[in-house]
C-alpha cells in the first residue's frame, strides 16, 4: 500500500494523464485511481477504474489501452512492488474481460430490460459499480469480483454461461447459472438468492 505522500504523487500523475478527458470521466477516474492506491490495489477497485474508463467510451477498449501503460509506469516509478502487483491484476482482468466481451450485444440488451434479477446478473458479470450500488449489493459484489479474477472454475462457468446465452441454449444457461450460484452463495448469499429467481427460458417471450 502506498504512503500518503506516494498516493498523492500517484494521484497527480493520473490527473495529468486524464487532463484532456471529459469532465465527468476525468473526475471518476481520478477518484477511482486514488481509491485504488489507498486500498492496496484490490481487484474490485481496479475493475471500478476500468468501468469508469468505459463509462463514456462504450466498453473502453481504446482508452483502457492508452491508460494502462502510463498508469502502470507511474505506479512503478513510485513503488516497484505495487507496480508489479498492478501489472499482475491487470493481466487477470484482461483475461476475464476477454470472457465477458464475447456476449452478443443483443443478449446484453435483453438482460438490461428483463427485470431486476437479470439486470443484477448483467451488472455483476460486467461489474458496474454504480448499478450494483443502486441495487444495494455493491459490497457483496466486491467479494465476487475477486472470484471473477482468480477462480478458474468461476471463469469457466462464466464462459459457458455466455456461450449458452449467445446460442439461445437457455436450458443449459439455467444449469450453468445454478453451478455459478454455488460459488456466489459463499461470498454473497443475498445476491445468490436474487439470482435464483432467474429463468432464462423467459427470454424467449421477449
Amino acid at each position: 500500500m502506498l504512503t500518503p505522500t506516494q498516493a498523492l504523487k500517484f494521484a497527480n500523475k493520473v490527473k495529468a494523464l486524464t487532463a484532456t478527458m471529459p469532465y465527468d470521466v476525468k473526475v471518476a477516474l481520478r477518484n477511482d485511481a486514488l481509491e485504488l492506491a489507498q486500498n492496496g490495489f484490490k481487484g474490485s477497485e481496479l475493475m471500478n477504474l476500468w468501468k469508469d474508463v468505459g463509462h463514456q467510451y462504450a466498453r473502453g477498449n481504446k482508452e483502457l489501452a492508452i491508460l494502462k501503460g502510463p498508469i502502470g509506469e507511474a505506479l512503478t516509478d513510485i513503488s516497484p512492488e505495487l507496480g508489479n502487483k498492478f501489472s499482475k491484476i491487470n493481466n487477470l482482468y484482461s483475461k476475464y474481460y476477454n470472457i465477458i466481451k464475447a456476449m452478443k450485444p443483443g443478449i446484453y440488451t435483453e438482460l438490461e430490460k428483463q427485470g431486476k434479477p437479470l439486470y443484477l446478473l448483467k451488472n455483476l458479470l460486467f461489474f458496474n459499480p454504480r448499478a450494483l450500488a443502486s441495487l444495494g449489493v455493491y459490497q457483496g459484489a466486491k467479494s465476487l469480483a475477486r472470484e471473477a479474477l482468480i477462480n478458474p472454475k468461476f471463469q469457466s462457468l462464466t464462459k459457458k454461461l455466455i456461450s449458452s446465452l449467445n446460442n439461445y441454449k437457455y436450458g443449459t444457461a439455467n444449469l450453468v447459472l445454478d453451478r455459478m450460484n454455488e460459488i456466489i452463495k459463499k461470498d454473497s448469499p443475498e445476491i445468490a438468492e436474487e439470482l435464483e429467481n432467474i429463468n432464462f427460458n423467459e427470454l424467449k417471450k421477449s
